[in-house]
């Protein structure tokens, strides 16, 4: 993860939104000290949060993703664009307090994610922190492992961080 501090100071200063491709991120997370508590990504890290359930990402669901804000402006918005920019959506609809008058407030799209995935993606949620370690301790044998090749950079380890190690990426390799 970036320094999120430098980020946030420099998006304020210049009356930005930080948008956070957190797809390989989670379960990743910071913190400026050890005294201090880690900061997950994606909680309140930016204006918007986006990750990935792909397949082959740190937890899936198959395919999909989900935004995620604390700006309840923007949440509502998101929430609009996702369901078609409908003004209701179809539970709301098909509930007893619900009602079929609705309207298309803008050209949104459709991403709702189906059940089977979601079912899928709240066990592997569960997991993600056992899984995190366990791609953690396969990261921290490769690189105890290519420490002894001056040709490979292995990629820092810094305490201030919880890497989710969804790929192992080298600083650089060095050949002939």
């Amino acid at each position: 993860m970036v320094d999120l501090d430098k980020l946030r100071e420099f998006s304020a200063a210049h009356d930005l939104w930080v948008v956070e491709d957190a797809a390989h991120a989670f379960p990743a997370a910071w913190r400026r000290s050890a005294d201090d508590e880690w900061t997950s990504c994606g909680k309140s890290t930016s204006s918007v949060s986006c990750f990935s359930f792909y397949a082959n990402k740190t937890i899936t669901t198959g395919e999909g993703g989900m935004a995620v804000t604390a700006d309840r402006g923007v949440a509502d918005r998101m929430r609009l664009m996702s369901l078609h920019g409908l003004s209701r959506d179809a539970w709301n609809r098909y509930s007893g307090i619900g009602n079929w008058d609705y309207q298309i407030v803008a050209p949104g799209f459709k991403y709702n994610l189906i059940d089977i995935c979601a079912a899928l993606g709240i066990h592997q949620l569960r997991r993600s922190e056992e899984m995190r370690e366990l791609r953690e301790s396969i990261a921290i044998g490769y690189t105890e492992q290519f420490r002894s090749i001056a040709e490979i950079d292995t990629p820092p380890l810094p305490h201030n961080r919880l890497h989710a190690w969804h790929l192992y990426p080298s600083g650089s390799v060095s050949i002939g």
